[in-house]
């Protein structure tokens, strides 16, 4: 049986985000840093889902300064369900390979596969439309906004 499952993703100024995931009653928020390309995460992670095939273990990584949510999903193949995993590090686990301290598992649980999809695209499409493409950039430093993957996403 799925819980209620959420998550917002909101683009700050210079290089900042912050993301908040609830899951049931749990309710988890963190900074996010420019240092990873999250939202590409969320939008190769939300093509995934809608494709229906098998996901293995798909990764979508909150880094903070230190620090490191990250959000793993897999999915059987045509199934309706998603497994997902909340994890959080106190330094880069996942994204460098540090392990100076251990990973917590915040939660698990499953996840409705194109509910999660559906909010990630709602995401996508909020920057997409009221911040654009150049700010978005402008904000985000390194990373331009996944477009071609949005229009993909949008097109599902």
């Amino acid at each position: 049986m799925t819980e209620p499952f959420h998550i917002a993703y909101q683009l700050h100024d210079a290089g900042w985000a912050s993301v908040t995931v609830k899951y049931g009653e749990e309710n988890y928020q963190q900074a996010v840093s420019y240092l990873h390309d999250s939202l590409k995460d969320l939008c190769d992670l939300a093509i995934a889902l809608q494709s229906g095939g098998s996901i293995t273990e798909a990764k979508v990584l909150f880094l903070d300064e230190p620090g490191e949510l990250a959000l793993l999903v897999s999915a059987a193949e045509q199934s309706n369900e998603a497994e997902v995993r909340l994890i959080y590090s106190d330094d880069w686990f996942f994204s460098f390979n540090f392990n100076r301290s251990p990973q917590q598992t915040l939660w698990h649980g499953k996840v409705a596969r194109y509910e999660l999809a559906e909010n990630i695209r709602l995401i996508l499409e909020d920057i997409y439309l009221n911040i654009g493409e150049k700010e978005y950039l402008e904000r985000w430093v390194e990373h331009p906004f996944p477009k071609e993957g949005y229009l993909k996403l949008s097109r599902l």
